[in-house]
């Protein structure tokens, strides 16, 4: 099975007629791409300053959420450091049992709360 190139072979060099060709042709190409792209510009800038503009509000909000959280997340430093504080000097002499649980039960019996009828 042989292979066959569609190409010239590298023995023989390209006319003038085709490197004028070759020419011509790659400025028609970077012609036509310059020309796509200024019209693709200011439709791309177009829509872009269309959604920034629409979603202006939205980045307010955002905005302003994060400032909110900003003070939240202050503000609960300032209460865990007051909590820290307050129980700072306490100590606990007790026995803490991590994870078991007491029942106590009652030992003297319940009264009924109303004295049995007789049935005659």
């Amino acid at each position: 099975m042989t292979i066959r190139y569609l190409s010239y072979s590298s023995s023989r060099p390209a006319s003038p007629l085709q490197k004028v060709t070759a020419a011509v042709g790659a400025v028609a190409v970077v012609a036509v791409a310059i020309m796509f792209s200024a019209l693709l510009l200011p439709l791309v800038l177009a829509v872009v300053g269309y959604l920034w503009w629409r979603t202006r509000h939205v980045r307010r909000q955002l905005r302003e959420m994060q400032a909110q959280m900003a003070q939240q997340q202050e503000a609960y430093a300032r209460a865990d450091q007051t909590r820290q504080d307050a129980f700072q000097g306490e100590t606990f002499d007790g026995v803490i049992i991590e994870g078991e649980a007491v029942r106590v039960e009652e030992t003297a019996p319940r009264q009924p709360s109303m004295p049995p009828h007789d049935h005659v």
